[in-house]
């Protein structure tokens, strides 16, 4: 924390988001001389920002390896990832076309995604237009893209409601899934370190999660890996385990009633405010231009 640092502006899109600026990736022998891990800090900024911004040049394409290896720990976060192609009036309007295209190579090159990542062609600073062959489109990306981190805050609360019902499954799912291996390994009066070992399988864990899967009408997704799950459980005694018990089916019944009843009228009700602000969105989207004081109008 002894290097980060903040600053405040008077920008009108700072009033509805928080923007981190990671260092600037380096190339050959000096991103080995950072004096902090560079990947983790990536990787935890990346878990906990809802929108993560990969900016290019337009007349510097080149991938240095730390920035690949940047590219490479967001795979996880690709539904996060957006790319700004920077500085685009610098070149022609046949030269962007081509330089587009590397840049999908580039980028897709190290991202495998099925669905490419959206990207904003334009000219994000003050400075006068130098090749205006494509300004209309420059002008629309960037609206676009003032559009997509202004009305982020409504749509990551669709995705806090998801991600809080993802949970909720997965904590049941698991609830019952220690609770039947438990009782598989009680009900040995002797054997019961073999049948242990042999729920510790790949195999074991799959017949489980189809019974458990099918005795509580879960879902086959919200298991984990068998493998990973297998490779965990070999540390644990299945006899000490939580016994079953009335507070337990208690909570369970809450948690059931949570993604059944809770959660569905809460999106009900997110999707009727979202209606009523859909209609202001084009003057919500225009009070947060940019503000620029040496940039000409259009011509």
């Amino acid at each position: 924390l002894n290097r980060l640092e903040a600053a405040a502006l008077p920008s009108p899109i700072l009033k509805r988001v928080t923007l981190v600026d990671s260092p600037g990736v380096l190339s050959g022998e000096k991103q080995r001389d950072r004096g902090y891990d560079y990947n983790g800090v990536v990787t935890w900024f990346a878990q906990h920002s809802d929108r993560i911004l990969l900016l290019f040049d337009a007349y510097k394409l080149d991938l240095s390896d730390e920035f690949k290896d940047v590219m490479k720990l967001i795979q996880a976060y690709d539904k996060k990832v957006r790319v700004v192609l920077n500085k685009a009036d610098g070149v022609s309007p046949q030269d962007l076309m081509r330089v587009y295209g590397a840049l999908m190579w580039n980028v897709g090159g190290v991202i495998p995604s099925a669905e490419v990542p959206r990207v904003y062609i334009g000219s994000f600073w003050d400075r006068p237009w130098q090749n205006t062959g494509m300004l209309d489109l420059m002008e629309a990306e960037e609206n676009d893209l003032i559009e997509d981190l202004v009305t982020m805050p409504q749509n990551n609360v669709m995705n806090k409601i998801n991600e809080i019902a993802r949970r909720a499954r997965v904590v049941e799912a698991h609830t019952h899934l220690l609770a039947h291996l438990r009782a598989k390994v009680v009900a040995k009066w002797y054997g019961k370190r073999e049948e242990q070992a042999r729920l510790c399988t790949p195999e074991g864990l799959l017949a489980a999660y189809e019974q458990v899967q099918r005795e509580h009408d879960l879902s086959r997704g919200d298991f984990p890996l068998p493998s990973r799950m297998a490779s965990v459980l070999r540390a644990y005694d299945f006899t000490d385990f939580y016994k079953p018990s009335v507070e337990r089916s208690k909570k369970l019944k809450a948690l059931r009633e949570l993604t059944e009843c809770d959660i569905p009228e809460l999106i009900t009700r997110l999707h009727s405010v979202q209606k009523r602000r859909q209609a202001s969105k084009a003057s919500i989207v225009e009070g947060f231009r940019p503000l620029r004081n040496v940039r000409p109008p259009p011509p």
